[in-house]
């Protein structure tokens, strides 16, 4: 049997942890708050949201910047901050179906049909500020998007140096599973990080399309390829936004 000394040394220890979780409960509690926090932090999903939102927010930062530089009469919105073109609110939210586990970065189909107002031609966006393809083809009640993946993907778009505030060069956006920019001027000062946005008149003005991931220099008066980052996670979208009031 046991000694009375240990029944008490047990009992003696209960009555200290109980007194310890009284007096301490709010900092019990704040500890598992924020273990709580880090743990979904630093969860996958949560972490590549963040980079992605900061990396577009990044880009449309230096935009403005370009934008400021230039001394141009911009309306900021209070959202992310280029002016595009589309009315505040001309914006419509729809799904996007899933394709899991054949999902084609090239294309996708979203839940906006003939009966939604949907035309081939019009532009879809992955956010408010940034460019991912354009409606192809359009039934009833949905329509397939051609994203700026595709292989056939040629548009104008305009590179942003962060270098020379306020000068900027026309490039032709080249889709594909490595999205690139060709026919880039040599003379035109560029570094990784530079914001590339459209300059094609299909999709409103100004609008990201990426940024300036690598560059490779060329024999002649161009680069031979500029290699483009998108900002979006086309594999995580659920939903895209189509402007309505545009062109």
């Amino acid at each position: 049997m046991r000694s009375l000394g240990a029944y008490i040394g047990v009992l003696v220890f209960f009555i200290v942890l109980f007194v310890f979780v009284i007096f301490y409960r709010e900092s019990i509690r704040g500890f598992f708050v924020t273990r709580g926090f880090l743990k979904s932090f630093f969860s996958a999903p949560f972490y590549y949201s963040r980079v992605e939102d900061l990396e577009i927010e990044n880009a449309v930062l230096k935009e403005m910047v370009f934008l400021l530089a230039q001394e141009s009469e911009v309306q900021l919105d209070d959202s992310f901050g280029v002016s595009s073109g589309v009315e505040d609110g001309g914006y419509k939210r729809v799904g996007v179906y899933s394709r899991y586990p054949y999902q084609d970065k090239r294309s996708l189909a979203i839940d906006f049909g003939e009966r939604d107002g949907a035309i081939v031609g019009m532009p879809v966006l992955a956010h408010s500020r940034v460019l991912l393809g354009e409606i192809v083809s359009v039934s009833r009640t949905q329509s397939e998007v051609r994203t700026m993946f595709d292989t056939s993907w040629a548009s104008s778009v305009s590179l942003r140096s962060a270098v020379e505030l306020g000068q900027s060069t026309q490039g032709v956006l080249r889709g594909g599973s490595s999205p690139h920019v060709e026919l880039v001027s040599s003379d035109f000062s560029l570094m990784e990080g530079d914001v590339v946005v459209n300059a094609s008149e299909e999709f409103p003005l100004g609008i990201l399309v990426g940024v300036v991931e690598s560059l490779e220099m060329g024999s002649g008066n161009f680069w031979s390829q500029v290699s483009l980052r998108p900002v979006v996670r086309i594999e995580e979208l659920q939903e895209v936004l189509v402007p309505l009031d545009f062109p």
